[in-house]
Order: structure tokens, then C-alpha cells, then sequence
């Protein structure tokens, strides 16, 4: 879907969409249900995106905290 389309179907500006996608801008959090409806992601993949939005609105300090415990997570999986 082209932004300008997503930009359509969700009410806001291309150019909003494209600063998101970009990583510029964040993600509105209060359309975030939407926006996984809209671009049909798939159950096993919402958890994560909804963590990604999330987190482009947290500061440096906690995006690397919580970097590090995924880091640990996937090390004790290996175990």
C-alpha cells in the first residue's frame, strides 16, 4: 500500500505517514488498533508491532534497556 493511500484510508497527511515510516515522527498511539487493521497484520506479528510504535515515543536511555532484555531473552532461549 503506498503511503498516500494509507495516508487516505487513516485521515492523516502523506507526508505524516512518510515522517513515520521514516522514523521522524512517531506513531499516533490512539490509532494504532487501526492502523494494525488496516495494514492486516497478521496476529502473530501484532505484539511486535505495537512494541515498535510504542517505543519510538519512549526516550534513548529506556528504547536501550529494554534492547538489552530482548538481547538477554534470546540468549537464555538458546540454552
Amino acid at each position: 500500500m503506498s503511503h498516500r493511500a494509507f495516508a487516505k484510508i487513516t485521515g492523516l497527511g502523506h507526508a505524516l505517514i512518510s515522517y513515520i515510516v521514516n522514523g521522524e515522527r512517531s506513531c499516533p498511539l490512539n490509532d494504532l488498533d487501526d492502523w494494525i487493521d488496516i495494514l492486516e497484520i497478521p496476529s502473530s506479528e501484532k505484539a511486535s508491532f505495537k512494541e515498535a510504535a510504542l517505543l519510538t515515543h519512549a526516550n534513548e536511555e529506556l528504547r536501550e534497556y529494554i534492547d538489552g532484555l530482548h538481547a538477554r531473552i534470546k540468549r537464555l532461549e538458546k540454552k
